[in-house]
């Protein structure tokens, strides 16, 4: 019989431990206002029954500004 063709990148995938669940309150690195974000959802994740989607190194997510600027604050960003 014939062996199978490997389809796709070679090499080895490295997996990446998720630190950052949601509702996690973090502080802000940038030079804006704000101080603390709140983790309301993490891009690219489909997620399974029960368990909390989170986010890693590089990951994008969508937060709030928790505490800060009045201008910021109340937003989704």
């Amino acid at each position: 019989h014939q062996s199978e063709d490997v389809v796709g990148p070679l090499g080895v995938k490295f997996w990446i431990s998720l630190g950052l669940p949601i509702g996690t309150v973090i502080n802000c690195a940038g030079n804006t206002e704000a101080k603390n974000l709140y983790i309301i959802s993490v891009k690219g994740i489909k997620g399974w029954l029960n368990r909390l989607s989170a986010a890693g190194v590089g990951d994008m997510v969508m937060a709030t500004v928790k505490k800060g600027t009045p201008e910021l604050r109340k937003k989704v960003d």
